[in-house]
Formats: C-alpha cells, sequence, structure tokens
C-alpha cells in the first residue's frame, strides 16, 4: 500500500463543495485585503509567504525571524460527511493559538510553535497573530527528516512500516507523510507511548487532554502541510504549528 494512500485515509475532513457534487477538495482560502494606508486587512500579495482555508501568512517586515498570521474569526467552512451525517467544518486555529499564547506552551516544550501577541481588528473581523518564522520540510535534508523520525518514534513502528509501505529514504515528501502518518495514529489511537523523545510527548498529552476537554468540537488536522519545522543551530526540531481544526 502507499504511503499517501495511508495518510489520506487518516484525513477525514477534506471539505466537499457543493458545486462540486461532492468532489473532495479544499474550500477556497478567504482572501484579503489592504486600507490606504497598504496595512493588510486582505488581497493577494507578491510578499504572502503561504495561505490556508481560513488564514495567510506575511514576512514580519520589522525582524525576519517572525511573521504575521492574518485569520478570520471562526466561521463555518464548507463541510463532511460523517457517519452519515453532513457536518460544518470550521477553523481553530485561533481557538489553538490562544490556548498557546494564553499558557505559554512554548515554554513546556520546544515543539510547541512561539506565538507571541495574539490582536484581533474587531471592523474587519480578523485576527492578528505574530508568531516564530517556520520551515516546511521541504528546507530540511531527507537524512533530517529520518533523523527525527528515528529520535521520535519507536524504533519497532519504524521498522514496521519500512517493511509494509513502499517509503523511500530519499523522497522528503515520503518522510514527511510517514511522520505525519505516525502523528496522526499516534494522536487518534492515543498510542503516546511509541512516542521515545520526552519534548514531543509533553506537548502531544497537552494537546490531546485539549482535544478530549473539547469534547468532539477540536479535530486533528495533520498533514504534510500543517506540521513544521523550527532550525536551530543543534537541529532541527518539530513544530505542531497549526493541526486543529473543528466541527458543529
Amino acid at each position: 500500500m502507499k504511503l499517501k494512500q495511508i495518510l489520506t485515509e487518516q484525513i477525514d475532513h477534506r471539505y466537499v463543495t457543493t458545486h462540486k457534487q461532492g468532489r473532495k477538495m479544499h474550500s477556497k482560502p478567504d482572501e484579503f485585503e489592504y486600507d490606504d494606508g497598504g496595512n493588510i486587512i486582505g488581497g493577494q500579495d507578491k510578499e504572502r509567504l503561504g495561505k490556508g482555508s481560513f488564514s495567510v501568512v506575511y514576512p514580519d517586515k520589522k525582524d525576519p525571524h517572525m511573521v504575521k498570521k492574518l485569520g478570520r474569526a471562526v466561521g463555518n467552512k464548507g463541510n463532511i460527511i460523517a457517519k452519515g451525517k453532513r457536518k460544518n467544518v470550521s477553523d481553530r486555529f485561533i481557538e489553538y493559538a490562544k490556548w498557546i499564547v494564553d499558557n505559554k506552551l512554548w515554554e513546556k516544550s520546544i515543539n510547541f510553535p512561539r506565538i507571541y501577541v495574539s490582536e484581533y481588528d474587531e471592523a474587519n473581523n480578523i485576527h492578528d497573530f505574530q508568531m516564530e518564522r517556520l520551515q516546511e520540510y521541504g528546507a530540511l535534508s531527507a537524512e533530517a527528516l529520518f533523523g527525527l523520525i528515528k529520535r521520535y518514534f519507536d524504533k519497532g513502528e519504524i521498522r514496521k512500516w519500512l517493511t509494509e509501505y513502499e517509503v523511500d529514504l530519499d523522497d522528503k515528501y515520503d518522510l514527511q507523510l510517514m511522520l505525519t502518518s505516525f502523528l496522526n495514529i499516534t494522536f487518534k489511537q492515543k498510542r503516546l507511548h511509541h512516542i521515545r523523545d520526552d519534548e514531543l510527548l509533553k506537548a502531544m498529552e497537552l494537546i490531546s487532554s485539549k482535544v478530549d476537554d473539547r469534547g468532539g468540537y477540536w479535530r486533528y488536522d495533520i498533514h504534510e502541510d500543517n506540521v513544521m519545522y523550527r532550525l536551530t543551530s543543534s537541529g532541527p526540531h518539530l513544530v505542531l504549528s497549526d493541526i486543529i481544526f473543528g466541527v458543529n
């Protein structure tokens, strides 16, 4: 079985749009605009580092190590079919980020993103977060990615995956899929005992407990684009940057 098929089966929240007659796809992201002074309230911008279904990320012009992440207040964004019923899907990064900020969770585990400022523009219904600039998996070598997998996860589980699935150890995308698949299985099946790294274990325990507290209102949104990395002089660290969505 292909590794990509494994991950696809784990992600049960690809948003369904009515005009595609049920075809699974991500909803079109909210567009942002600018005011007359050039301040961001949205829009297509060449400086934009990335965007998702609910937010957009720009570099912080004052600090090259920071970014500004702008997100709409929580609102429905498509739907999913779960157990035969159609349910509304909405973003929960704003709640996730505020939880991190309020509890300074980056001080409890290096695997949380460092989010320092949370502001709300009520007039434009936009939340503004200042956070560290992280890197996508493409910034790492295949060797570094596999090194993180070996650092974080149970050796027996790694051997099992390498034996049963078609993992190309020279392919960074395959390794990112393997890593995010491990995270998905560990969270959803509560197999935290397979985590070998104390820092990552602490972060995952806190997130798992919070998801349980939200009673199904928070769900895991873990895929290859939502797990980022912090590059340091001592090596890269996995960061659980934007891994939550919501079902109403």
